[in-house]
Order: C-alpha cells, then sequence, then structure tokens
C-alpha cells in the first residue's frame, strides 16, 4: 500500500544503505561473516534436500502412503531379510479383508540371446496385481493379461525405458515383437515410463509362470509382498489383521512356517531403511555447524558493537531512537545473513554433485536429489533464523548502550562484563557442539577402523568373482546338462595360465542370493537355523576357507551315490560339541534324506562384516537344484588381465552364458564398507568443520579481550607483572573457557552416542578412547589459538599500552 511504500522509503531504505556502507567499511568483517554462514547455511541445505528427497517427498506413485510391504520373518529358519514365499502372498490376497490387491514380485537374471552377443538382464518376476498395487501403466503398449500368468503359455515382457531406448533404440514398432529370453520366445507387452524405477535395479517384468526363482513353493522365502491398503484403513490395522493370517500360515505349514510372522510399513519407510535415521543424523550434524557459525558471528557482532559504542551514542544523542538502532542491527543482520544464503547455495550446489557421486547405491533415489524450490525456501528460512540468532546478542548490547557513559568514553568502546560474558558464552557453546560432532565423528571412525581389521574368515586379495546362470531351457529340464556345464567351465577357468585355483559356489560372501534352513541330527527334534550353500570341488581352497577337519569336496563325490557336506566350525560344535562331526549325518529342513559331514571348515562372515560369523552348511554343488553360481577363481595375475580370458574360457563352454556382477573380493569388500565409510566420511568433515569455526571463535575472543583489556594489561605489567605472566593469563583463560565447553560437550556425546546406536560397533556409546583424544585436541586447539593473543600481550611496551588509552 502507500502507506507501507512512505515507511519503507523513509525507516526501511535508508537503515539498509546505511548498513551497506558500514559493511564496506570493514570488509574483513564482512567477508568473514559471510564466509563463515555460507558454510553453515550451505551444508544445511544440501544435508535437507538430501533427506527430502529421500524421506519427506511421497515416492512416485499415486497415493503411495497406502502401498505397504509385507515383510516376512522367521528366526528359526534364519528368514531375516522381509521375504515371504509366492504362496504365502496368494494367502494374504484371498483372506485380507483389509488390503485391497496383493502382489509378490522376485529379482533374477534373464539372458537376451538373438540379437548379438548374449546379454544378461536383471529382472523382476511378477504377479498379476503388480502394476495395480503401484497404481502405475506402460508409456506405451499395456500390462500383463490374467492369461499370460498360466504355466505352459508363450512368456510376455515389460521393458523399462532404458533397455528400450538401450538396445532397442526406442523404436515402438518392437511392440508385439518376439525376443528370446533364456531360450524361449516372449513377446514385448509394453514399455514402462523413463521415471519408474521399481525396483531400482529392474530392467524387464515378466509374469512369474514365466520365472524359475519366485515359485519356489513354501520352503525358501525368496518374494517380495506389497500392497495397497483399502480406503479408510490404517496400516496399524492392516498389521494386526496381517498378523492373524501369518499365525494361521504358521499353522498350516508347520514344517516349513513355525515361528514365522510378518510386520507392514509403507513403502517409502522400507525402501529408505537405514537412510532416514542417517540423514537425520547428519541433518543435526550440520545443524550444530550452523550454531557454531551463527556463535562466531555474534561474537564478531558483538565485538563491532562495542567499537561502534560512541557512533551509536552521538545517533542516540541526535534523536535516534532505540527502535531505529535495533532495525539497523537487524538489518545488518539480515544483509549478512541473505549473501551467506546465496553464496551458502552454490557451496550446496558443489556438495550435492559430490554427494550423490559418493553415494551411488547407498541413497535412495539419488539420481533425482537436486535444488529446487523447497531447497530454496528452507535456505530461506534457515537464512531469517540465522539472521535473528546471530543478531540477537547486538541488539540486545544496543539496548544496554549508555548514550551519556560511551560518549565520555575516551577509547572507542570499551566491552562491558554482560557482553563479555556473552561472547564467552558463545565460545563455550562452540566448544560443547565441536566436542560432540567430534565424539560422535571418533565413534564412527573407530567402527570403521574395526571393521577393516575384521578377520571375514577368507582372503580378498587376488581372487576374482563373476556369477552365471543357466537359464536356457534344456538347463532346466536336465539338471544333468548343468552340473556338466560347472565341471567343464571350472575346468577351462583352472587351465588359464596364473589360475592357481578355482571353484563354484552357489553365492559368494557378501553377495546375495542366501538361502536359510534348519538343521538337525536324524531323529532329533532340535534344529538350529544355518545358511545353505552349495559349493564345487576347489571352491573353499580358492577362497582361503581352512579346514579344521576331515576333507574338503573332491571330484569322486559327484559320482558317488552320497551326498556330502561341510560344516562350518561353530554349526558342528553346537550339533555335536566336542564330538567329532566327520562320518556323522545332518538333516535339512524337513526333508527325508540326510547329508554325511565329510569336513569342518572355518566360520565365515558372510552377510556383512559387521555381523557375526553365521554358522554354514556347505552341500555339493552337483547335489543341488540350483541353476546360478558365481565362480572364484584365485590367480597369480591382475584380475583386469584374467577377465578376458575367464570370459572366453565359459563361451567356450556355452556362448549363451555371459558372466555377470564381475570383481574382485577385494571390491566387495570395498562395496560393503560403502555405507560405513560415507557415513564416517561426511560426519568427519562435519567435526572438521566445526573445530575449525571453534578454533576461528576462540582466538577472535581472546584476540578482542587482550585488545579491550589492553589498558589494565598495560598497568599489570608497569606495576611488575611479568610478560610471562600475562601470557599465562591470557591462555588460562582461553584453557578455562575450553575445558568447559568440551566438559559440556563430552556430557551430550555419550548421549548422541546412544543414539547413534546400530551405527557403531563393538564400541561403547562414550569409547574412554574417543573421549580422551577430542577433549586433547581441543584443549591442544585452545591453547594454539591462545598463543598468538597471549604472545601479543606479553610483548606489548606498558608506556605505549598506557599512553595509547
Amino acid at each position: 500500500s502507500p502507506h507501507c511504500l512512505r515507511i519503507y522509503n523513509r525507516e526501511v531504505l535508508p537503515e539498509i544503505r546505511h548498513s551497506i556502507r558500514t559493511l564496506f567499511r570493514s570488509p574483513a568483517f564482512a567477508v568473514t561473516a559471510i564466509l563463515t554462514l555460507a558454510l553453515g547455511i550451505g551444508a544445511n541445505t544440501a544435508v535437507f534436500t538430501v533427506l527430502d528427497t529421500v524421506v519427506l517427498k511421497p515416492l512416485p506413485f499415486p497415493e503411495s502412503s497406502r502401498i505397504v510391504k509385507i515383510r516376512g520373518r522367521n528366526d528359526l529358519r534364519g528368514w531375516t531379510g522381509g521375504f515371504v514365499t509366492m504362496p504365502d502372498v496368494a494367502d494374504f490376497r484371498a483372506q485380507s479383508s483389509k488390503l485391497g490387491t496383493v502382489a509378490g514380485y522376485g529379482d533374477g537374471v534373464w539372458i537376451l540371446t538373438g540379437r548379438g552377443p548374449a546379454l544378461a538382464l536383471r529382472g523382476v518376476g511378477v504377479t498379476p496385481d503388480f502394476f495395480a498395487v503401484l497404481g502405475v501403466a506402460p508409456r506405451l503398449g499395456r500390462t500383463f493379461t490374467v492369461d499370460e500368468f498360466e504355466a505352459g503359455r508363450d512368456g510376455a515382457v515389460i521393458l523399462s525405458d532404458h533397455l528400450w531406448k538401450r538396445s532397442f533404440h526406442g523404436d515402438a514398432s518392437v511392440l508385439n515383437t518376439t525376443i528370446m529370453l533364456d531360450g524361449e520366445p516372449h513377446q514385448i507387452a509394453g514399455v514402462m515410463p523413463p521415471d519408474f524405477h521399481f525396483p531400482e535395479t529392474a530392467e524387464l517384468w515378466i509374469p512369474t509362470a514365466s520365472n524359475r526363482d519366485v515359485a519356489r513353493g513354501r520352503t525358501f522365502a525368496t518374494t517380495n509382498a506389497i500392497a495397497r491398503l483399502k480406503p479408510g484403513v490404517t496400516i496399524g490395522e492392516a498389521q494386526s489383521e496381517a498378523s492373524v493370517i501369518a499365525s494361521r500360515i504358521a499353522e498350516d505349514h508347520p514344517s516349513t512356517h513355525h515361528g514365522f510372522s510378518v510386520d507392514l510399513a509403507t513403502l517409502a519407510d522400507d525402501q529408505n531403511g537405514d537412510a532416514r535415521a542417517v540423514l537425520e543424523l547428519f541433518l543435526g550434524a550440520v545443524a550444530c555447524v550452523l550454531l557454531i557459525a551463527c556463535s562466531n558471528v555474534a561474537n564478531l557482532m558483538l565485538a563491532r558493537a562495542t567499537g561502534r559504542s560512541r557512533e551509536l551514542a552521538v545517533r542516540a544523542a541526535l534523536g535516534a531512537t532505540g527502535g531505529r538502532l535495533l532495525m539497523q542491527t537487524f538489518v545488518e543482520s539480515l544483509l549478512l545473513s541473505a549473501a551467506g544464503a546465496a553464496l551458502g547455495l552454490m557451496f550446496a550446489y558443489v556438495a550435492l554433485r559430490a554427494l550423490v557421486l559418493s553415494s551411488a547405491g547407498l541413497v535412495p533415489r539419488a539420481e533425482d536429489i537436486g535444488l529446487d524450490p523447497v531447497a530454496f525456501g528452507y535456505t530461506i528460512l534457515v537464512a531469517l533464523a540465522t539472521s535473528v540468532l546471530f543478531g540477537t546478542f547486538p541488539a540486545l548490547s544496543v539496548l544496554r548502550t549508555d548514550a551519556q557513559k560511551s560518549l565520555g568514553d575516551r577509547s572507542s568502546g570499551s566491552a562491558s562484563a554482560a557482553s563479555n560474558r556473552a561472547r564467552a558464552g558463545l565460545v563455550i557453546t562452540q566448544f560443547a557442539l565441536a566436542t560432540m560432532l567430534a565424539c560422535s565423528a571418533g565413534l564412527l571412525l573407530r567402527t570403521f577402523n574395526r571393521l577393516i581389521a575384521t578377520d571375514p574368515g577368507y582372503q580378498t586379495r587376488q581372487i576374482l568373482t563373476a556369477e552365471v546362470t543357466l537359464t536356457d531351457r534344456a538347463y532346466q529340464t536336465d539338471m544333468t546338462k548343468a552340473y556338466r556345464f560347472y565341471r567343464d567351465a571350472l575346468v577351462a577357468i583352472g587351465e588359464i595360465p596364473g589360475v592357481e585355483r578355482v571353484g563354484a559356489a552357489n553365492s559368494a560372501p557378501l553377495g546375495s542370493g542366501e538361502f536359510h534352513m534348519q538343521i538337525g541330527k536324524p531323529g532329533a527334534l532340535a534344529k538350529v537355523p544355518a545358511t545353505i550353500v552349495a559349493a564345487s570341488v576347489g571352491y573353499h581352497e580358492a577362497m582361503g576357507i581352512p579346514l579344521r577337519s576331515g576333507r574338503f569336496f573332491e571330484w569322486g563325490d559327484w559320482a558317488g551315490q552320497r551326498s556330502p557336506a561341510l560344516l562350518s566350525e561353530s554349526l558342528a560344535k553346537g550339533l555335536f560339541g566336542s564330538a567329532d562331526p566327520v562320518g556323522r549325518h545332518i538333516t535339512l529342513g524337513g526333508s527325508n534324506g540326510d547329508l554325511e559331514v565329510v569336513g569342518v571348515v572355518g566360520d565365515i562372515r558372510s552377510g556383512s562384516l559387521d555381523e557375526p560369523p553365521q554358522a554354514h552348511v556347505y552341500m555339493a554343488l552337483e547335489r543341488s537344484t540350483l541353476r546360478t553360481a558365481t565362480f572364484a577363481i584365485r590367480s597369480k595375475i591382475p584380475a583386469s588381465r584374467l577377465i578376458d580370458s575367464v570370459r572366453a574360457a565359459v563361451e567356450k563352454v556355452d556362448p549363451n552364458v555371459p558372466l555377470v556382477n564381475v570383481r574382485t573380493m577385494e571390491e566387495a569388500t570395498d562395496q560393503s564398507l560403502a555405507g560405513p565409510r560415507f557415513r564416517t566420511t561426511l560426519l568427519t568433515a562435519f567435526a572438521a568443520a566445526a573445530l575449525l569455526l571453534a578454533v576461528i571463535g576462540i582466538y577472535g575472543l581472546l584476540s578482542y579481550m587482550v585488545e579491550q583489556r589492553y589498558r589494565e594489561l598495560g598497568i599489570r605489567m608497569a606495576l611488575g607483572a611479568s610478560g610471562r605472566s600475562v601470557a599465562k593469563l591470557i591462555v588460562g583463560e582461553g584453557l578455562r573457557l575450553a575445558a568447559i565447553g568440551i566438559a559440556l560437550g563430552l556430557a551430550g556425546a555419550f548421549a548422541l552416542g546412544r543414539i547413534l546406536g546400530g551405527l557403531i560397533y563393538a564400541i561403547e556409546p562414550l569409547d574412554p578412547v574417543v573421549a580422551a583424544v577430542a577433549a586433547g585436541v581441543f584443549l591442544v586447539v585452545a591453547l594454539g589459538a591462545s598463543a598468538g593473543p597471549a604472545i601479543r600481550a606479553a610483548g606489548a611496551d606498558p608506556q605505549e599500552v598506557l599512553r595509547h588509552e
């Protein structure tokens, strides 16, 4: 309105102009304050943007909050990954009155042939309601028809947009054409939209009738189950009903589902996993960095306000009201925050690019992370809050200014006891927050170091792994041909120059595809869960898994009639105690047959390095019904020179079996440590920024206090005080403030350590070593920051000081 415009022109605009001129008269102050705020605001914007994209924004599905994941669990059988069996999905669909639609899906690999070299594609076998639950439709073509899920029919397939463009050149005429997947014809029914990535790695979707893996009965839990809540139904109501259905399934199928239970979670919460807790931790960390930055700028503003007390007194004497003086102070704060926010946005953009690159595969929906209007709005709010935070103390100092006293003071401005206490309190706060961050980073750093030093039970150097999937129809109908392929491939790879040992297993350590079953002695009721691995001759020697007793698998086992097995050391002790298990027999699950124990091998950590060693049963690969295996190859030559030779050896046995996920065990270990490394690196960076800001804060405070006490120090030295005693006085003040802040920070670090919980491994919430190192570092930092002002004060000439004052 015109009235508001007149007020702006008469009151606000002059203060803005005056504040800009005032800031330009102190460029060092302005630059320091803006850079400090840019660091704090930029870090907050970057982390909030990731949190908003990954956690706060809904999934790109209609009414995504109603989509839930049915997560199965059976501790007795070792089902802890949230999977269920395909018949379980059918039971939930038939018996639930709270769930509108229920669907299942399972990951797999399909081999595309007939279009050049055989190509392994990551696919998903789905049930009829899969796309209905998600509420999505293809961009081209259609979804599956009901009859396409019937066994015996020619298969259908829906392509991802990426695969359609990469392998079919984005040609719309491929719809309804036939391609060969796993040696069987599949008609292309549709192409999904570019923004559809569920699951994230999926390149194609196939009806479960065409999928050989997800429909394995009730023995193996390998299926993901999702559902859409009916309108008006809460997740709590659906959870109660699902628990009843799970209990009913366990009662009806005790041999496979005794101890079975489920829990429901929104699909977003299930996908986020630990990401939400980690991002909230980072947001808290950068909030601490921002508070430290605000404390620094508030200290600078307080010092500057004290130095300008005569100017403010003159303005007050000439008629400026307290409100006008407060307006100037807050306008300066807003200008600094605005400049810091603008620079912080550039910092956030660079940080986000680095964050997305370094968090590949660790943060869900990483490809969608970027600055957007929400991020800009958050930055504006942070800038406003920041201006209030660091502008409050100078504003209070202005209100307390005594014009007559300031005009009568010969100095340019002296600090009051209240302002000195305020600045000291800000420095203590900085050290407390920085200590909390340093201790948290130290806990994660020690956790990471312990993970690196953990013995996995196998060797990682000079071992190359490569997966194969036997998908041709001939392998599915004739397991003897599958065993012959494994045997011939092992022999061919073993003949490569430089290869020392080669073996194969259905699941290599730190990979996927593990199966869990209950193991027991024949006739005994007590059973224990164990991981089942189908392994070939040479596998344990190639992986460096030690033999404790008995023997490894031998080629003679392939032709023999008995079914040999190897037990891990802890499992052997759990089943047979101190007795020698070699020659004894064990049973798997509810099967009628049994396995003869021929040897005992060392325990390994197959899932992750931060989990205890798992109980393992190794059965002979040729006795299994699995058509997926991972070759483990130990060699004397670098892996980069071995890959082509291994690929050629496998192609010689069967050109339609491509290698998938070729990597070294060192790379697998490094990938398993990517999450802890990412968390540790980022939190350590925040702790380093906090440490730097704390150093700047205490150095600035002590420097200013020395300047304000020059007259007092000059009198002390004129009365006989030595420069050394003056230096000790200054250093002692700095150490006192640091000690108080460190003590408060250690108390806060203990509480924060308990919150970290599952992110730390084999370490107490406040590790004594971490606490001692953090306290020592900050005391040394405080000593170093105090040294400059102390040396300057000790070297001053008392006469010059008194004459100047």
